[in-house]
């Protein structure tokens, strides 16, 4: 960040736009609204003896898996036998994800109904609580779910009184929506225990609705220059991939500091490589509080620089040299803060043998007044017919680690496929010995075109996926790379121009409106280490 504001300093008209590949924005201006912080939250999933999660697959991509699962099982072992007590999570979700088959209860709505679900949820908690009811309309599909309301707010409530603490969640990027699990999280009492707002997250930055202005811009032919930093891919990333490149075009200057080949890189007018991460110096801050240095390991193999040294040297700056620059900031922002080291070399040894620093956090839940009144009509509105739901596979998240051929080999935890992205289609079991499968699709691997509004992707190979909501698909993001070396390249099918945005420029993570038709064909190279899916199931004894 300081680097980029010292290139700004020297450009005064130049900007800086951040986005997410797979967005939160909707839970930073919720936040922001809420809160008066445009940050998203530090969620301590091991202070939470109940966690009721709409959809957020936090144990597998959802934001930091590693440090919410790390904190997570903290809670999932009986420490005293003579009280054994567990903590438990109440999953809502439309596909089966790895969080969701981790789940104590699970219960199934279809994607355009999460936002009805989350009013109900609220307004049983309120109800105990005091609060205002918002006012909505409409029932859920899954009757189970329909009447869980009551019980888990309950459940939840009788949780507070007991001195305990909670979280509810959801990946939900419709700012209403989070606005009301804010007031959920508040009734409960869960700022300052499993929710922080001061050592707040940097993993999740990006607006939406910026992405969207500059894309606007640069259709416009109003963008001078373009700087893309970074591995940032916005031509695979993004719905208006296609736009956003052809914008590029109309750009006097575009370059790309990419450190791979991708798909912008390949729409840039210049490539200027950024040296591989062992190559590099460099310090991240994920949470408020916490610093963390990187120093290289190597000396650049190619004839490449870093991109912070090339912003360095196009800005003039008379620090040209990032260590040394980095080191000018490390003096002049971090040292002051802390009182282990009364002098800066001091200081700056030790960072680089621990490789970070953490600095004391504010303690208590700030500043917390939620309205909740008149949301009701800016929720996701239950729709009919089928539906999709997009989620980030563990493997090659975004696309970002289609490169990796070790992660394209790792099977899937859900559907165990390897080197290939599916549809995931529901199916109904008759309790006996029946099944009963969409469109008669009897065989994993058969392919299927998936087509949602005026878009469409062929040749989608299909899994059939037990636990999934009845008129619900599940696909993921991130494949389909053409750009990238032979691990990344045409390897599954390219979804993410099928996405959609709501009103507010905020990307939707699922469709309706949707088809999935099979064309007759089959997947020959459909490679699946697990085929049977329905061992321990069991039917009807006839005898009895």
């Amino acid at each position: 960040n300081a680097v980029i504001s010292q290139f700004i300093n020297a450009y005064p008209t130049a900007k800086h736009v951040t986005y997410d590949p797979y967005s939160s924005s909707a839970t930073l201006i919720a936040n922001e609204r809420s809160f008066g912080k445009r940050v998203f939250p530090g969620y301590d999933f091991g202070k939470a003896q109940i966690v009721v999660n709409f959809g957020a697959d936090f144990l597998g991509t959802w934001v930091s898996p590693v440090e919410y699962t790390s904190a997570w099982t903290k809670n999932r072992k009986i420490k005293n036998f003579d009280k054994p007590e567990i903590s438990r999570l109440i999953q809502y979700e439309s596909n089966m994800s790895y969080t969701g088959s981790n789940a104590d209860n699970r219960l199934l709505i279809k994607p355009s109904e999460q936002g009805l679900a989350i009013v109900k949820l609220y307004n049983a908690v309120a109800s105990l609580t005091g609060g205002s009811q918002v006012s909505v309309s409409g029932t859920l599909k899954n009757q189970k779910a329909e009447k869980s309301f009551a019980a888990v707010a309950k459940d939840l409530v009788d949780n507070k009184n007991a001195g305990k603490a909670s979280l509810v969640l959801s990946d939900s990027n419709n700012i209403a929506e989070q606005i009301i699990i804010n007031k959920i999280n508040d009734l409960l009492g869960n700022y300052g225990q499993t929710i922080d707002l001061n050592n707040y997250s940097n993993q999740r930055k990006g607006i939406d609705s910026d992405i969207v202005d500059l894309i606007t811009d640069l259709k416009g032919g109003s963008v001078g220059v373009v700087i893309i930093l970074g591995d940032a891919n916005p031509v695979f990333d993004l719905p208006e991939g296609k736009d956003f490149a052809d914008g590029l075009k109309k750009a006097g200057l575009s370059v790309s500091l990419s450190s791979v080949p991708n798909e912008t890189s390949a729409a840039c007018g210049y490539i200027a490589p950024s040296n591989h991460f062992l190559e590099s110096w460099g310090d991240a801050q994920p949470r408020k509080n916490n610093y963390y240095i990187m120093q290289p390991t190597i000396a650049p193999l190619f004839d490449t620089r870093q991109a912070e040294q090339s912003l360095l040297a196009w800005a003039k700056s008379p620090v040209n040299d990032f260590s040394t620059f980095m080191q000018g900031v490390w003096k002049s922002s971090l040292f002051g803060l802390q009182s282990d080291y009364s002098d800066f070399q001091s200081f700056w040894d030790n960072t680089l043998h621990n490789g970070l620093i953490e600095l004391a956090s504010q303690s208590g839940a700030g500043s917390v007044s939620v309205d909740v009144s008149g949301l009701g009509s800016s929720i996701t509105k239950p729709g009919s017919g089928m539906e999709v739901k997009y989620y980030e596979p563990m493997g090659v998240g975004f696309g970002v680690y289609a490169n990796n051929p070790w992660l394209q080999e790792m099977p899937d935890p859900v559907t165990r496929t390897v080197w290939t992205s599916v549809v995931h289609i529901p199916l109904e079991w008759d309790g006996d010995s029946k099944f009963k499968y969409y469109q008669d699709l009897k065989k994993d691997g058969l392919y299927v075109d998936f087509s949602a509004g005026n878009a469409s992707v062929k040749d989608v190979p299909v899994v059939r996926q037990f636990g999934q909501m009845a008129e619900t698909f599940a696909i993921p993001v991130g494949y389909g790379r053409t750009q990238g070396n032979p691990s990344a390249k045409d390897v599954g099918n390219y979804v993410i121009n099928t996405l959609k945005r709501d009103s507010d420029g905020n990307i939707r993570y699922w469709n309706d409106n949707v088809k999935v038709t099979p064309n007759g064909g089959e997947d020959k190279h459909f490679a699946s280490v697990q085929l049977h899916h329905t061992l321990g199931v069991k039917g009807k004894d006839k005898s009895n």
